[in-house]
């Protein structure tokens, strides 16, 4: 029996997926925009192809192979339905419809993810060299030009914990191949540039974030050993950075100041944000003040001398499900917690039930983002921002995608030539 070979569209196909998948982190490490462009061409390119096995017949995986996967899914659906409510109730300040547009395409990322298991372990590496990247940056930033923190081409908070996660991924998921050899040095050199980056964008969330992560997974073997680490992590953060001491020292201070009457620091401005944020939600508890809304709030609050005039100069909650809540009523908190709960659920299933190292794998590194946008997003907002919506998204889509393990034997298969 002659041996198959894969048609040359099939190679060409092939060759596409692994260019939009070391695309993805690549570009996050330098461009918003592009980044975000990286991610549609992956919806639209899934859907595609969603299209044409739905024309043909002829899906690679059977409903009961992909249930959790695409039940984790659903929440994007939701998450958009959510938005177009919003807006429609509040259009004189929504003006969200990026976001309501992405997730209305998320799907195609799992299907994407379905159809490239293949080829997925080319993604761990573009991790690795985008984290590497992000950190030449932060060094750059902060020893090269003598800036305080480093933040990229954003913001501090979102720019440390997309270093962050592209960084320590690959190390805490242990694809399979990466357990020795040169690939473990590599994931090990990829970590240390994610902590790089999240030391050198001081912000305390992502260093509290990184000892935990590490201390969560790699604790599991010598937990003593490694909370320790966790402790240095912070202690060296503190001594390495020009202004570690500070920023710890204003958590206190900033406290200090607060029950003194001034909120206008970090910590205060922040508590003075979640108080307003229940109060907005409660104005409007059910389909919230639109995704813009929070912003004229601030600016009433400002006149009415209830925070400092500084508050007018933000548009968010500082807090992920407070914000979800004040601009999307309970609808939209509710989608919000099910965008983090059912990924989790999906891949705890699939990491306990399946002996495969792949699924494992990335079983364990869709936990650790989520883990990382929950402790993140418990001080910042970071889902509101499109490329970092895009960036959780696709991941989480890709590496749903990939934990349904291939069937044994299957490949595909050359058309009957009657």
């Amino acid at each position: 029996m002659a041996e198959y070979k894969e048609p040359l569209i099939g190679r060409l196909a092939a060759a596409f997926a692994v260019l939009l998948i070391v695309l993805q982190p690549l570009l996050l490490a330098m461009s918003a925009k592009w980044s975000h462009i990286a991610g549609q061409a992956i919806f639209i390119v899934g859907l595609l192809q969603l299209l044409w096995q739905a024309v043909r017949r002829d899906f690679s995986s059977s409903w009961s192979e992909v249930r959790d996967a695409g039940l984790a899914a659903a929440p994007f659906l939701l998450l958009a339905a959510s938005l177009a409510a919003s807006i429609a109730a509040n259009p004189q300040v929504a003006s969200d419809h990026k976001r309501m547009y992405d997730a209305t395409l998320a799907l195609g990322g799992l299907v994407f993810g379905l159809r490239s298991r293949r080829v997925a372990s080319v993604w761990w590496l573009a991790c690795v060299v985008a984290a590497l990247l992000m950190a030449g940056q932060s060094i750059y930033e902060v020893y090269g030009i003598g800036a305080d923190r480093a933040r990229g081409y954003h913001f501090w908070v979102s720019w440390g914990t997309m270093g962050l996660a592209l960084g320590v991924l690959p190390l805490l998921a242990q694809p399979p191949g990466w357990q020795q050899g040169w690939a473990r040095w590599v994931g090990w050199l990829g970590a240390a540039a994610g902590l790089c980056t999240a030391w050198l964008s001081g912000s305390r969330a992502v260093w509290l974030c990184a000892a935990i992560l590490l201390a969560w997974r790699l604790g599991r073997r010598r937990p003593w050993l490694v909370l320790s680490g966790a402790g240095l992590l912070l202690l060296g953060a503190t001594l390495i950075l020009p202004s570690g001491v500070q920023r710890w020292h204003m958590i206190s201070t900033d406290l200090d100041q607060f029950l003194a009457g001034n909120a206008d620091t970090s910590l205060g401005l922040r508590l003075v944000m979640w108080r307003e944020a229940l109060a907005a939600w409660y104005s409007q508890p059910w389909l919230g003040l639109g995704p813009d809304g929070f912003h004229p709030w601030l600016i009433h609050v400002v006149e009415a001398r209830r925070g400092p005039i500084n508050l007018a100069a933000h548009g968010h909650a500082h807090n992920e499900l407070l914000n979800a809540l004040l601009s999307g009523g309970l609808p939209g908190a509710l989608v919000t917690a099910l965008l983090y709960l059912l990924p989790w659920r999906a891949f705890s299933r699939a990491e306990s039930r399946v002996a495969n190292a792949q699924t494992v794998a990335v079983s364990r590194a869709g936990k650790a983002l989520i883990l990382i946008f929950v402790m993140v997003g418990l001080t910042d907002t970071l889902l509101i921002h499109t490329f970092l919506f895009m960036f959780y998204a696709v991941s989480i889509l890709l590496l749903l995608g990939w934990s349904v393990p291939l069937r044994r034997g299957s490949m595909p298969r050359p058309q009957s030539s009657a």
